[in-house]
């Protein structure tokens, strides 16, 4: 049984959060879904690596004699995304504060404007759009 052979030897190097993912998605690969999959797994020295897996069953007639596939060690592209995910946020909350400052600025002219054409002078800012 699929969940036998995982529960056996591959769920113990698996993450435990990933365990459920991988019983899953094993199911999938014995029924001949090929798809690569990403989940977390545990090194010899208790190390997390990302690994991207992709795997098909192998086939005697109708009968699934076992599994080929390919195991990439990903971590360091987990790394990189993670990394770039936090400078995107960093720089949409930059945009965000320095986008509104200006819009702040945009009103605060408009009413100095507004004022100086109530004291009967010239706009002191020209403001576009």
């Amino acid at each position: 049984m699929p969940n036998e052979i995982i529960g056996m030897h591959f769920s113990d190097l698996v993450v435990p959060e990933d365990v459920e993912l991988i019983r899953q998605a094993f199911g999938k690969i014995l029924n001949g879904e090929v798809k690569p999959r990403e989940y977390r797994m545990k090194s010899k020295s208790g190390e997390v690596r990302w690994v991207r897996t992709s795997s098909h069953a192998v086939k005697a007639g109708e009968h699934v004699v076992g599994l080929q596939g390919m195991l990439t060690d990903i971590t360091d592209r987990k790394a990189a995304e993670r990394s770039l995910m936090q400078k995107m946020e960093e720089l949409e909350r930059f945009n965000d504060l320095t986008i509104g400052r200006e819009f702040t600025m945009i009103e605060l002219k408009k009413e100095v404007n507004a004022l100086l054409k109530k004291l009967g002078e010239a706009d002191k800012y020209k403001i576009v759009g």
